[in-house]
Order: C-alpha cells, then structure tokens, then sequence
C-alpha cells in the first residue's frame, strides 16, 4: 500500500502567462511550437495558402475523374504526391498539376 504522498502545487512562475489566463494546453504548446520551428526567415517572404490550394480525397478524385478507393490506392503506393496529418490525407493542387504534366504522352499510352 503506497502512503499518502502530498505533492506541492504546480504554479506558473517564471513563465508568462496566456492570454485567457488559463494555462495552456499540451496541444496548444506543441502547436506553438511547430509553427515556430516551421516559420519562414525573415528575408523569405511566403506567399499565403489558400483553401483552393489544399484539397482532400474526394477533390482529387474529382479533379482527375476518378474514384475515391483509385486515389488511396495511389497513396497507398506512393504514386501520387501528398500529405499525412494524421489519418487526414491533403493534396497540394499545384503539386497534383506538376505530377500531371511531368507525364509524358508515351507514358500515358502504355498505361491505357
């Protein structure tokens, strides 16, 4: 039986406070974090993306006129350009049309 063990109160000195006045969450943290770590150079200037520019599953299938189940089936063989967040799959619409136009015609017939 383990004794009853009082442990001091966890405060927040020595660290700013947010600014909801709440401590934040471990997420919240992480994702400060990562957007600190990812964040361009001053001298590089980056161009905003936009909601158009990052689709999903079903945009690709629509884009190229094919089905839901052929898309996964090409990211699951790593044929097609993409992105994991987790269980979400992301596309970049300029990285689709890159992939599409590196194509050849020769390319293209053999696989009809």
């Amino acid at each position: 039986m383990r004794p009853n063990v009082t442990r001091p109160l966890r405060t927040n000195a020595g660290r700013e406070p947010s600014p909801t006045g709440r401590s934040k969450t471990l997420a919240s943290l992480l994702t400060d974090r990562d957007a600190k770590a990812h964040a361009a150079p001053a001298h590089v200037a980056r161009e905003p993306i936009s909601d158009e520019d990052v689709i999903d599953v079903a945009g690709v299938g629509r884009m190229l006129h094919g089905g839901r189940n052929k898309v996964y089936e090409m990211v699951a063989r790593n044929e097609i350009p993409h992105r994991r967040f987790g269980r979400a799959i992301r596309f970049s619409r300029t990285a689709i049309m890159r992939w599409l136009d590196s194509w050849s015609p020769r390319i293209a017939k053999e696989g009809q």
